[in-house]
C-alpha cells in the first residue's frame, strides 16, 4: 500500500537530509529523491565540512556559525553512526598585517565559536 507524502525533498546530500529530518520530526511524511547516489553532490565534494574559518565578519560568518549549531542538535540525538564531529583548521597569514587586518586568520576571531592560537612558521603548530 503506498503512503501519501507531505514533502518530498530534491537531494541527498546534508542540505536535503537535514531538510528531510527537520520535516519528518515535525510530523510529515517525507521522501528524499537524488539522480545520484547520496552525498555524491557538494556534500561529498567538500567531504562534509562545515567551514567557519574561511569566513570574514559579517552575514556570511553568522549564518555559517548559526549553521554549524544547528547540526550539533541532530548529532546529540541519532545514533553515532551520522559521524558528526568537531573540527579545527589552519589558517595562514602573509606577515603580521595579514593577522590583523580582519582576515579569516585574522585576531576578530578570538570573540568567535574558534578558539585562535597565533604564531610564526618557527613555532610548532599542535594541540596547546
Amino acid at each position: 500500500m503506498r503512503r501519501a507524502l507531505n514533502a518530498a525533498v530534491v537531494g541527498a546530500g546534508a542540505i536535503g537530509a537535514a531538510c528531510a529530518y527537520y520535516a519528518s520530526r515535525s510530523g510529515l511524511s517525507v521522501a528524499v529523491v537524488d539522480r545520484r547516489p547520496v552525498a555524491s553532490g557538494t556534500t561529498g565534494a567538500g567531504e562534509g565540512n562545515l567551514p567557519v574559518s574561511d569566513k570574514v565578519s559579517g552575514p556570511e560568518l553568522e549564518l555559517a556559525l548559526y549553521s554549524a549549531r544547528l547540526w550539533q542538535e541532530p548529532a546529540r540525538e541519532l545514533p553515532a553512526g551520522i559521524e558528526y564531529e568537531r573540527r579545527g583548521g589552519l589558517a595562514a597569514a602573509h606577515g603580521a598585517d595579514g593577522a590583523a587586518d580582519g582576515r579569516p586568520d585574522g585576531p576578530d576571531r578570538r570573540p568567535l565559536a574558534c578558539p585562535v592560537k597565533l604564531s610564526t612558521l618557527a613555532e610548532p603548530v599542535g594541540p596547546g
